[in-house]
């Protein structure tokens, strides 16, 4: 490489999911000699397989937790019997929450309720989704709304002021973890609760669930003036208070939640150096129906630093259906090499009745 920015593949063969892992990987610098960017290839390439279809998520689950792989789970009737006793059930909780049954909810709402390690509380939460998701719906709105810790058991920290890491905080990250089960089962009633979160004088700009916490609000929020108000909050907080991570989801669940008095304040940053926040903007005001962005995108389309605001340009032009930009769009397909900006152009063109065939 002589000469910035250059782009190139590496390739991972096999004929199993499992072979397509990077095992190592070899930087060798050598002297440039002016003939410009180029492959020299160091060892023969392996031969590329038709894969399978994607397994499920559980199956390719890394071992963070010391889950099981599927292969080596206990059989169901051991997992049965272990939901008699708390102790012998927390040893095969891992196992548990992968291998649910409708005659575990009670163990794992045990865990959930009376067991304040935070890695284990989490770990139930799931379980008692996956065990029975009309039982845990209203099970895990009530852990989610006792922050004071008199009915669940809250990790106490070592601050007994509970300041930093303490109960609130143990409490904040939980009802993330919640919120994110709530976002994939679509209950819209524990919105309210996740701004009361985002709001908490614990859960600070420097508190790294908080992204998740903007995250759900902005994937239940739709329409909701709350949710509105509390992603409002954080866009317009100032830099040193709010990181702009949490701005840049910030922005983008601002779309999700489809409220017009967003758009004052993610138009300020589109301008942004900061790629994710500046192209989560756009996009947002794109589903907004905000026309003023429109010239920026058609600039962007020309962008040569980054093909992630020419991809986010294309979707904003999309969202837009601005025939228009049609032109600038085309041109833009004619010489992008980036297959899922391509992608986002097409699907641009069809939105606004201009698709290409064979480009």
């Amino acid at each position: 490489m002589e000469k910035t920015p250059h782009t190139y593949e590496i390739l991972a063969a096999g004929q199993k999911w499992a072979d397509c892992v990077c095992k190592s990987i070899t930087v060798e610098a050598v002297r440039a000699t002016g003939q410009g960017n180029r492959t020299l290839v160091k060892e023969a390439p392996s031969e590329i397989h038709k894969l399978p279809p994607l397994p499920p998520a559980e199956d390719t689950t890394g071992r963070w937790l010391g889950q099981p792989g599927p292969d080596a789970l206990p059989a169901p009737a051991k997992l049965l019997e272990a939901t008699k006793d708390r102790r012998r059930f927390l040893s095969v909780l891992g196992p548990a929450v992968m291998r649910p049954a409708p005659e575990m909810f009670d163990a794992f709402k045990d865990v959930a309720y009376n067991v304040a390690h935070p890695n284990r509380k989490h770990q139930a939460f799931i379980g008692m989704y996956r065990a029975d998701p009309a039982k845990a719906r209203a099970a895990l709105l009530d852990i989610v709304r006792d922050r004071a810790g008199r009915r669940v058991a809250w990790s106490p920290g070592k601050d007994k002021a509970d300041k930093g890491w303490g109960r609130a905080l143990s409490w904040c990250c939980g009802a993330t973890v919640i919120g994110y089960i709530a976002a994939d089962a679509g209950w819209k009633e524990y919105v309210a609760e996740l701004v009361k979160v985002l709001a908490d004088e614990q859960c600070t700009g420097h508190w790294g669930p908080r992204y998740g916490t903007i995250r759900i609000i902005g994937l239940l929020g739709a329409g909701d003036e709350a949710a509105a108000k509390a992603v409002l909050g954080v866009l317009t907080d100032k830099p040193r208070k709010e990181h702009g991570d949490a701005k840049a989801v910030a922005a983008e669940a601002a779309g999700r939640i489809g409220r017009p008095m967003l758009i004052p304040a993610l138009r300020k940053y589109v301008s942004h150096s900061y790629l994710p926040l500046s192209t989560g903007a756009a996009i947002s005001l794109s589903r907004l129906g905000d026309r003023s962005i429109i010239p920026a995108m058609r600039k962007w389309l020309q962008r040569a630093d980054d093909e992630g605001y020419r991809g986010a340009a294309a979707e904003a032009l999309g969202n837009l259906a601005d025939k228009d930009s049609t032109a600038a769009l085309q041109a833009a397909l004619e010489r992008e090499p980036f297959e899922w900006v391509r992608r986002n152009i097409r699907q641009a063109l069809a939105k606004i009745g201009a698709g290409r065939n064979g480009l």
